[in-house]
């Protein structure tokens, strides 16, 4: 069943404390004051607060990957991919960002009580289940997270997932760390190995072919899953119907669309994916 997403937001500043680099990205810790807290799976629209002019234009979203109440600091794993997000990854300690959120819809961690929690990445898409890791861990929740990429630079946030004690298992499609091939592969075989297949709930993030896939593996050992979609973002509250893509089973024409950020970026992926 789809949610709405939390209705409130803020608009505020956020310094940066330390530029971290990781791989082919880099973490982007933030020290701000932010009402009310993000939660595992919401996202913040960002853009640098020194800007030339009117660039850049829009702003861009970034998953929250951590979340220190006591401390007020915020986490951003980012990429650089693009110009904004290279100007981003640049950043170095005392410069600011303009930031509106948290925004959209977080996962639904409550669906993981009393459950096998199984957590899949893909590249970059463990940026907001380094948040629900450690969420679900302070939960005593049992959680195994599987972390793919195409080679060792994609294999994003290992030291943070150590830290946080959890159990991970890696996967290169080139074999140059851990499991070779797709990681959905390693966790299929971790599913028929696993004696209460039954009572396991997914949580993920990727692309959308590993999107795909994660929903053959929901439909042929019935558990529920859910994903984070990724969707290029001009509002990032839900006016602009840019990020909007199709509904698996609408019921009418007004259900034919859903915002990627407003009703997700989380959905269960039933919801969205007809063809499995």
């Amino acid at each position: 069943m789809l949610r709405d997403a939390p209705a409130r937001e803020s608009h505020y500043t956020a310094e940066v404390v330390e530029n971290i680099p990781d791989g082919s990205a880099v973490h982007l810790v933030l020290r701000a004051e932010t009402s009310p807290p993000p939660e595992p799976g919401q996202f913040l629209h960002v853009t640098p607060r020194r800007r030339i002019g009117s660039d850049p234009l829009l702003r861009r979203p970034f998953s929250v990957s951590d979340w220190d109440a006591d401390r007020g600091y915020l986490r951003l794993l980012i990429a650089p991919v693009g110009r904004v997000s290279r100007l981003l990854s640049g950043m170095e300690p005392g410069d600011e960002l303009d930031i509106l959120g948290p925004l959209g819809t977080p996962f639904p961690s409550e669906a993981a009580e009393g459950k096998n929690a199984v957590l899949i990445a893909g590249g970059i898409g463990v940026a907001p289940l380094l948040f629900l890791t450690r969420t679900l861990l302070q939960r005593e929740i049992d959680t195994t997270v599987f972390v793919g990429g195409a080679g060792s630079e994609d294999l994003l946030a290992r030291p943070v997932f150590e830290q946080l004690g959890a159990s991970i298992h890696l996967c290169t499609e080139d074999g140059s760390v851990g499991h070779e091939g797709l990681v959905t592969d390693m966790v299929d075989r971790f599913l028929q190995q696993t004696q209460r297949v039954d009572n396991t709930v997914i949580f993920c993030c990727g692309p959308d072919g590993m999107l795909y896939a994660v929903t053959r593996l929901s439909r042929r050992y019935d558990i529920p899953a859910y994903g984070s979609f990724e969707a290029h973002m001009a509002c990032g509250v839900g006016a602009c119907m840019g990020c909007s893509i199709a509904r698996a089973h609408p019921q009418g024409k007004e259900d034919c669309y859903l915002r990627v950020c407003r009703e997700g970026p989380v959905f269960a992926l039933k919801e969205v994916i007809q063809h499995g």
